[in-house]
């Protein structure tokens, strides 16, 4: 369904917006289950961790997802599927 989404905004709307929302959305979405499923929350004070985990959300999943919504407006959502995951 995503694919589907993406690839009909992305004809409209440019990539980066797209990957802005949808992070932002995920994120937002997210926080709530954090909090939930980790009682009491623990952080870690350790700045390799902190390194390590914006990172790895910046560089794997922001600019993967950059470039996968860039290129998605190219190829047919059937064939984008197969290589989603």
């Amino acid at each position: 369904m995503m694919i589907i989404i993406t690839r009909v905004l992305s004809q409209r709307i440019d990539p980066l917006t797209i990957t802005l929302y949808s992070n932002l959305v995920g994120s937002i979405v997210s926080i709530p289950f954090a909090f939930a499923l980790d009682t009491p929350l623990r952080m870690s004070s350790d700045i390799t961790d902190w390194a390590l985990l914006i990172g790895t959300a910046v560089v794997i999943h922001g600019v993967a997802t950059l470039i996968w919504n860039n290129n998605i407006r190219h190829v047919d959502a059937s064939k984008a599927s197969v290589l989603s995951n």
